[in-house]
């Protein structure tokens, strides 16, 4: 959809500019190029209950949380590769839509090219209101390539949307992770940012949350060993 900066409580004069000098831009300048983006927009946004989001706009989009001031240099470091990673995947909307939502909202898009698509998953006017939306919103070239790879998805089986979510979340975790270099800090920024996560201690996250404990374990695989070298982290 169309970037609607209101929605976050902030307006196009906000916008962090070179000229500002703030700390937070030149931060998310540095770990904006790591993941190829030579030019972004930031803003720091009022809207309670969200965290650092990123919006697939032209440049990109990245919405800081007034509250990720008060964080050190490495936590913010996280916070902006994450969204800067869901952005090179293009999977920004995974952030704001449950998997469901994800769901229709892709059988939505997909709707005007192979008629009657995603038919069960709700409503027929919801789908249809949606799709219509959607083609509204998407620029030319967005279009195109949504055609040229249509049939691609549509013929191929279905799509496990929970597992999506929870693989898209586990990798923008692994490369923020990697930017900061900090796995204790990584846990304790994501249970101080993640719904559910705020009251549970760090053994009991590791423990018991997924995502969590799939962090853990990345840091310790030779992978990310031989990631951390490469990038001349470590010696």
């Amino acid at each position: 959809w169309p970037l609607d900066l209101e929605s976050y409580g902030v307006s196009a004069r906000e916008k962090l500019t070179t000229r500002s000098g703030h700390p937070l831009l030149i931060l998310s300048d540095r770990i904006a190029l790591v993941f190829g983006f030579a030019d972004h927009e930031l803003y720091v946004h009022r809207l309670r209950g969200r965290g650092v989001v990123s919006e697939l706009t032209e440049p990109v989009t990245v919405l800081v949380p007034q509250a990720a001031l008060e964080l050190g240099e490495p936590a913010q470091a996280f916070l902006l590769a994450r969204a800067f990673a869901a952005a090179s995947l293009r999977a920004s909307l995974v952030d704001k839509l449950t998997p469901r939502e994800l769901e229709v909202f892709v059988a939505s898009s997909l709707r005007h090219l192979s008629a009657g698509f995603g038919s069960g998953l709700t409503s027929e006017d919801v789908l249809d209101d949606q799709s219509r939306r959607i083609q509204k919103a998407l620029s030319r070239k967005a279009r195109r390539t949504l055609e040229e790879n249509a049939a691609r998805y549509i013929g191929a089986p279905p799509v496990d949307f929970n597992a999506f979510a929870r693989n898209v979340a586990l990798g923008t975790a692994r490369a923020a992770l990697l930017c900061a270099d900090d796995l204790v800090l990584a846990v304790e920024v994501l249970r101080r940012t993640e719904r559910d996560m705020g009251t549970l201690d760090p053994a009991t996250l590791v423990r018991t949350v997924p995502l969590v404990t799939e962090l853990v374990r990345f840091w310790a695989s030779d992978a990310a060993l031989a990631t951390r070298r490469r990038l001349a982290v470590i010696a």
